[in-house]
């Protein structure tokens, strides 16, 4: 699971950034996307 917390001195939206930039680099959104479909064996 990704978590990013959010420094008190930190903007929301540069949180988000980090956020979205760690999803990317796991690769979460291309194995959601490959999944989404079953296709048969």
């Amino acid at each position: 699971m990704i978590e990013v917390t959010v420094e008190v001195s930190e903007s929301l939206e540069r949180a988000l950034k980090r956020f979205k930039k760690q999803v990317q680099r796991s690769g979460l959104l291309r194995e959601l996307r490959r999944r989404r479909q079953y296709t048969k064996p």
